[in-house]
Formats: structure tokens, sequence, C-alpha cells
């Protein structure tokens, strides 16, 4: 039987009841640059630990990012 392409470039597999899943791993991030002010504000504004610390300001949160981005996206289709 011959080697499917992602065998023949080293990939492996494991047997998973009667599928056989490709050994997939993500190579190790590098550094990057300047992400800019909205990733970083984002990174900053909710994290996971604030979902496990407080659900409830993390859903206030939530809901307060997604109507301003309504309102934004609504006053903008209204202005075309």
């Amino acid at each position: 039987m011959t080697d499917t392409l992602f065998e023949q470039l080293g990939g492996t597999y494991t047997q998973q009841g009667d599928y056989l899943l490709p050994n997939l791993a993500l190579p190790a991030e590098k550094e990057t640059g300047n992400i800019g002010v909205w990733a970083l504000r984002h990174k900053r504004y909710v994290t996971e630990q604030l979902k496990a610390a407080d659900q409830m300001a993390w859903v206030r949160r939530m809901n307060n990012t997604r109507s301003r981005a309504t309102e934004i996206v609504v006053k903008e289709i209204n202005c075309i």
C-alpha cells in the first residue's frame, strides 16, 4: 500500500476505533510584534480568569460589547 502525502512528509496516524486520525501539533508560537491598540484592549478586557471568577461580570461585559457593536452597525447601515 502506498503512503499518503501526509506520511511521505513525516506525518503519522493514531487508530481511534475504526478511524485513523492524523497526529497534528501546532508549531511553537513566534513572538509577535505590535498587535495594535484594539487587540491589546481586547486582550486585557475579558479573560478566562474573569469568566471563572465572576461569571456575571463577564456576561455584563460581553453584552455591553455586543450592544455597542450592534449600535455602531445599525447606525452605519442607516446612514448609507
